[in-house]
């Protein structure tokens, strides 16, 4: 996954492999596909969702990630969440980053 994050002292790198995992995909209008991949800790009901659009016209991607809390109870302390966590090697000026930076405290629903 393009993201990272540490949850319960655990990197997601570690713990994402270990939880429910479900994928779908459709394609929009204007040659764009969707993917959404969700992923759920079976024993906290912490749900991540990296819901991603390809603009096939553009060669971009855009990306969101959400964290919900689905359980009975508080969640573990997520820290360090960012929404992009890779190495990616680029001849200079291709490739443009946006981001919007924000907080996130997640409570039980």
């Amino acid at each position: 996954m393009p993201f990272s994050f540490i949850y319960a002292n655990q990197s997601s790198e570690q713990i994402l492999s270990r939880w429910k995992r479900s994928e779908t995909k459709k394609v929009l209008p204007d040659e764009r596909i969707q993917t959404i991949t969700r992923y759920t800790d079976p024993a906290t009901g912490l749900e991540v969702t990296w819901e991603a659009t390809e603009f096939a016209a553009l060669g971009a991607v855009e990306w969101v990630v959400r964290l919900r809390n689905t359980g009975s109870m508080d969640t573990p302390i997520i820290e360090k969440l960012l929404a992009l966590d890779q190495k990616i090697s680029v001849p200079a000026g291709t490739v443009v980053f946006s981001s919007c930076p924000w907080q996130c405290g997640l409570s039980r629903t």
